[in-house]
């Protein structure tokens, strides 16, 4: 069966095809639209006009490869969940475009990205494995042990959010990180209250954001990756800090070799992963490439699976 999802998400838009044989996912291809949602709802405080039309061309140049498609998913993350014209939106898409969308609830997300990052991976019995995601208008992080997911959780702590709330002159500051750190363990007791699991075994992280983390880790050592480090130790998050402190975006973006839009985003993504990190005593956080598309595809292709979840 061949499947494209599409994830209509706040920093972008990303299609993806898939191959899925007896639960096995083979990426065909990927397509990308550098579109952010969330500057628009987190920033000027709706979807604008006309974006329904635009992301609809995209989908559906995405799906005309020359091959045939048999199902296309069409999700949507935190800047549509959040936007207070989503419905509108989600119309439009459906009446004029023939595009049907669900709107994914953060735990629904957490859920997908979890699932998605630990299809391939290789755990040991008994052992909790975290996943972590943070996007641009919400953070998602899940647990699971065994194949038995025990949590799933949505935070406001996407990098355009956070952005928007502690970085409004634009440079990043001790006092600025400070203020974030302090945010981010506000939101992890609340979304996590008394579940927080004693130790983990295995961490993964994907995203944007936190790609772009490992990059610029990389190139502060002397490397040249295009996709950086695929590890993440807490070290490496505070020499990152170090090196950004006091800088605006432009220096910023010149510094990591960073484009203008992820550099006015990334810092505050990087204070955010480093309280995760502390917060659930993690170690090393490794890198992983999947996340929502591979989990959709994966759940909704399920054997037995009537619904989409």
């Amino acid at each position: 069966m061949l499947i494209q999802v599409a994830d209509i998400g706040s920093n972008s838009i990303k299609c993806s095809v898939f191959e899925v044989h007896d639960g096995v996912l083979r990426r065909l291809r990927d397509s990308r639209l550098g579109l952010s949602l969330g500057e628009q709802v987190y920033g000027e405080g709706s979807l604008r006009p006309g974006v329904a039309a635009e992301i609809a061309e995209f989908i559906q140049a995405s799906a005309d490869g020359g091959i045939v498609i048999d199902v296309i998913f069409v999700l949507a993350t935190a800047a549509v969940r959040d936007a207070p014209n989503r419905e509108a939106f989600v119309q439009e898409l459906a009446e004029q475009f023939n595009i049907s969308v669900r709107v994914l609830s953060g735990e629904e997300e957490s859920f997908l990205i979890h699932r998605g990052m630990v299809a391939r991976g290789k755990f040991r019995p008994g052992e909790t494995v975290l996943t972590l995601d943070i996007g641009g208008g919400s953070a998602e992080i899940a647990w699971s042990r065994d194949g038995e997911m025990l949590f799933t959780g949505s935070c406001e702590l996407g990098a355009i959010l956070i952005t928007r709330k502690f970085m409004a002159g634009g440079r990043f500051t001790r006092e600025v990180a400070e203020r974030i750190r302090t945010y981010a363990f506000s939101q992890l007791d609340q979304m996590c209250g008394t579940q927080k699991p004693e130790s983990i075994g295995q961490a993964l992280a994907g995203s944007g954001n936190i790609r772009a983390v490992g990059r610029m880790s990389d190139r502060l050592r002397g490397g040249n990756s295009r996709r950086g480090l695929v590890q993440i130790t807490r070290g490496s998050l505070e020499e990152i800090l170090e090196a950004a402190r006091d800088r605006n975006t432009f220096e910023i973006s010149r510094l990591f070799r960073l484009q203008r839009s992820r550099a006015r985003i990334v810092m505050p993504a990087v204070v955010v992963l480093e309280a995760v990190m502390q917060y659930f005593d993690i170690p090393l956080l490794t890198l992983s490439e999947a996340g929502l598309r591979e989990g959709a595809a994966l759940t909704m292709t399920a054997k037995g699976n009537n619904r989409i979840f």
